[in-house]
């Protein structure tokens, strides 16, 4: 599936409004993946799931985005970014506060543009670009992303963001 120059909004505010959400229970698992390789059908679900979760944030949708989560998501953000401090997030609660809630706090008009979705199975890979303009320093937000996205029990179990490091920390540092 190829999406080209589709901008979407994280709908940080909403997002930030519904960070009271309670945290997994303690020691709860991860759902593990099962291998959709096998069967196409499934497959595309994983794909469809994925663009959903971009769409939903993009028209600020939080609770439609987060109902795509799984309960016990590992989230984890690129080595060495300023957010990353606190990988990995576990739970919809933690990405919500750690993740959406910070970006929402030092950006205005944060975007993600999702160029192409990949589909490997129970594996989706987004390639784009974010965009923002941070509220304290001014500077603009221009960093290609790769968004890597495992699913199990057609939820989002697993993110991995793969990010330019540099150029968050330079933005976001006055």
């Amino acid at each position: 599936m190829r999406i080209r120059s589709r901008r979407h909004g994280l709908g940080l505010l909403l997002f930030c409004a519904v960070a009271t959400l309670p945290a997994p229970p303690a020691g709860a698992a991860t759902p593990s993946a099962v291998s959709s390789a096998a069967n196409p059908a499934a497959s595309s679900a994983n794909v469809r799931l994925v663009k959903g979760f971009y769409d939903a944030s993009g028209r600020g949708d939080a609770a439609g985005a987060l109902a795509m989560l799984s309960p016990g998501i590992v989230w984890n953000e690129a080595e060495g970014g300023p957010l990353a401090d606190r990988d990995p997030y576990v739970g919809p609660g933690a990405v919500v506060e750690g993740v959406f809630g910070r970006i929402g706090a030092h950006f205005d008009n944060f975007s993600v543009e999702v160029d192409d979705l990949l589909d490997a199975g129970d594996t989706v890979v987004m390639l784009g670009r974010y965009h923002g303009v941070d509220k304290e320093t001014g500077k603009t937000l221009n960093a290609q992303v790769v968004h890597v996205w495992t699913i199990a029990d057609g939820k989002l179990a697993k993110f991995q963001q793969y990010t330019d490091t540099l150029q968050w920390t330079q933005v976001m540092k006055p």
